[in-house]
């Protein structure tokens, strides 16, 4: 699985665009726009995942609207190896959280016309929503310069609110996000089963630091695997490089340390894209890899 992890780009063949992938983008002209983007994203996102999971078929799809969760949130401070991972978490929890609260009507949000006279009139360019820490605030440099994106303020402070906003029960027809934080963060991706994690016992499915014990249990697996065959490979190249000739020898050893760089991209592939690991967990393994793929180089 490790080995196929890795592979996997290598081997995926273009393929066209669908219709669905084309009409799943952010739209963050105006509040209005932004908070409507979350809220059509998010149940797409649940909508593809909530039955199958993460299949092949879907896969484009889904990485498609993880890449349009970064443009509702202002990341500039965020390093851009991370951006993505935070983005789409942070959706997860602001639309978990939103479906517990009393939303106001779209029509209610301001629009790009009602924001120019907001703003003409002396007001920040701000919008909160009502009843909630939730603010959405128009850029001022950037990339996005112009537009209206959910605050780094409210991107840090996403996690701490969904931790309080779940002891509340669904609002009456909001029930439908029921399952969106499992479907993005215990659901495995296309290499693992999903009918194989539903059948796992209970206790597998117990959670530590926002992990399960299954998503562990299989971070141990590929850590062990890792080692196992960094070491091999280090006796393989350590025999083939015997015999004669210096230059021989030194270009012989240069297969280990590519090896080790190779292995190390496959194991992280593997643990961000098929046992998908998440917030604090996941940005330590992308830290750790950069330190093998340094030391390595």
């Amino acid at each position: 699985m490790l080995i196929l992890a890795f592979w996997q780009p290598l081997l995926a063949t273009a393929d066209p665009a669908s219709p669905e992938i084309a009409i799943d983008h952010a739209v963050i002209s105006s509040p209005r726009t932004t908070l409507d983007s979350l809220l059509r994203l998010t149940d797409t996102f649940l909508a593809q995942v909530h039955e199958d999971g993460y299949t092949r078929d879907n896969e484009a799809r889904l990485r498609n609207i993880r890449q349009h969760f970064e443009k509702l949130f202002d990341l500039r401070e965020i390093p851009p190896k991370y951006q993505r991972h935070l983005a789409s978490e942070a959706a997860v929890y602001l639309r978990e959280g939103l479906a517990r609260f009393p939303l106001p009507e779209l029509e209610e949000v301001p629009d790009e016309d009602q924001m120019i006279a907001r703003i003409a009139n002396g007001k920040a360019p701000i919008y909160r929503i009502p009843g909630t820490p939730v603010v959405i605030r128009k850029t001022e440099e950037g990339v996005y310069e112009g537009r209206y994106q959910f605050t780094s303020a409210t991107l840090a402070e996403a996690k701490n609110w969904y931790q309080v906003a779940k002891t509340y029960p669904y609002l009456a027809g909001q029930e439908g996000i029921d399952g969106l934080y499992e479907a993005y963060f215990l659901t495995p991706g296309p290499l693992i089963p999903l009918s194989l994690i539903r059948e796992l016992p209970d206790w597998l499915q117990l959670r530590y630091l926002e992990q399960t014990l299954w998503q562990w249990m299989l971070v141990v697996v590929t850590v062990l695997v890792f080692a196992g065959l960094t070491l091999l490979l280090h006796l393989l190249v350590k025999r083939i490089a015997r015999g004669d000739g210096r230059l021989r020898h030194h270009l012989v050893f240069l297969l280990w340390p590519l090896g080790v760089m190779y292995l190390a991209l496959g194991a992280r592939s593997f643990l961000r894209d098929q046992v998908l690991l998440s917030g604090e967990v996941m940005q330590d393994v992308l830290f750790v890899s950069k330190l093998v793929l340094l030391a390595a180089s």
